[in-house]
């Protein structure tokens, strides 16, 4: 494939997941507001996981990035359970207020609209990387405009 061709199948790929992330953050601003000792924890490791980790992750993963498309999708939160299907939602062991449903299933239906403007052959041979919220420790103690999504490919 010629360099230009690759670089014009990164820069689509790079355009929908961008457009995908802004779908994502009037989510993760709600979950910011309402972070709380019950939507977060402490892992083993010490380092913070709240319901946004989780939920963001699965969000791309599950219905962004979705079935064969990559060479795979690794996320720092993989192993962790999400339940955003039927109530009550959990992720992990924390449970989701059932004020965002709405805005969960509204961000699901979203990411999986811009699924479809991923082609199923083109990127089979790219990796794809996913921080669901990096600087989550910030995130969780009022400081969330040092945070982002990241997603490298």
């Amino acid at each position: 494939m010629s360099e230009f061709l690759q670089a014009q199948r990164l820069s689509n790929l790079c355009r929908v997941t961008t457009r995908a992330c802004g779908a994502l953050s009037p989510m993760v601003l709600a979950f910011y507001s309402a972070i709380t000792g019950e939507t977060a924890k402490l892992k083993s490791d010490a380092s913070v996981f709240t319901i946004a980790d989780g939920i963001v992750q699965h969000l791309l993963v599950d219905h962004l990035f979705k079935g064969d498309k990559f060479a795979a999708v690794v996320g720092e939160e993989e192993g962790s359970f999400i339940n955003i299907h039927t109530a009550p939602y959990k992720v992990d062991d924390l449970t989701v207020p059932e004020d965002f449903y709405g805005i969960i299933e509204t961000a699901r239906a979203n990411l999986a609209k811009s699924s479809e403007e991923i082609d199923a052959t083109m990127y089979k041979d790219i990796t794809v990387f996913i921080d669901p919220i990096d600087g989550t420790r910030e995130f969780s103690t009022e400081l969330g405009e040092q945070c982002s999504i990241c997603i490298g490919f």
